[in-house]
C-alpha cells in the first residue's frame, strides 16, 4: 500500500509508505502548508515531509500535543 502523487509529465512522481517514514502506509488525509511542508495524517500519527525526509509526530514522541490544533484550526 501507500500513496503516490499523480502529476503532469514534467513532475517527478514519488510513492511513500511505512518503509519511507510514514507512521502507517494508509494515509487518511494530506495537505500542504504555506511554508511548503507536506503533512500526511494516518491512524498511527502525523508525518511532515520537508522535501527530503519525513518527521513523525505521534502520542509517543509528542504526548502534550495529541488531539490539539492551533487556535485557528489551521496547520
Amino acid at each position: 500500500m501507500g500513496f503516490s502523487i499523480q502529476l503532469h509529465a514534467q513532475y517527478v512522481i514519488k510513492q511513500w509508505n511505512a518503509e519511507h517514514g510514514l507512521p502507517q502506509s494508509s494515509p487518511r488525509c494530506i495537505t500542504q502548508t504555506h511554508d511548503g511542508y507536506l503533512w500526511v495524517g494516518t491512524w498511527n500519527g502525523l508525518a511532515r515531509f520537508d522535501g527530503v525526509r519525513m518527521t513523525v509526530f505521534n502520542a509517543l514522541n509528542t504526548p502534550n500535543k495529541q488531539n490539539k490544533l492551533p487556535s485557528d484550526g489551521n496547520l
